[in-house]
């Protein structure tokens, strides 16, 4: 199978990207499709459930690579209340035993459609 070019080269849950000859900016990422509490979801399990595994996951690949987690960015594919809010509720959970607290978090809801399955 031929590779794509169309790819960025660090596709895969993290990033490094040189800032100064001595820091190099680290981004981790994790997702979780099919997988939560809404109908069309193919694993079953609750939203604070999802959240903790899904950001446990991300701050594990930045922590593995040397760095210290400062920023937790959540694009969640569903709505605020009340799915969003359990998957926040885990997140929140699980960053403060990397010594972060929710002014070090961005969150994304989905506003505009019904989401019948997660990711």
């Amino acid at each position: 199978m031929k590779s794509s070019n169309r790819l960025p080269p660090n596709f895969r849950d993290i990033l490094l990207r040189p800032v100064t000859r001595s820091k190099i900016l680290v981004i981790g990422c994790d997702s979780s499709g099919a997988i939560g509490p809404k109908r069309g979801d193919i694993i079953k399990v609750e939203g604070r459930i999802l959240g903790k595994f899904t950001v446990r996951t991300a701050l594990m690949e930045v922590m593995a690579v040397g760095a210290k987690p400062i920023i937790v960015a959540c694009g969640l594919g569903a709505e605020l209340k009340p799915t969003g809010e359990s998957i926040i509720e885990g997140i929140l959970s699980e960053i403060r035993k990397a010594g972060l607290d929710r002014s070090s978090v961005v969150v994304s809801t989905e506003k505009i459609l019904i989401q019948f399955r997660l990711g």
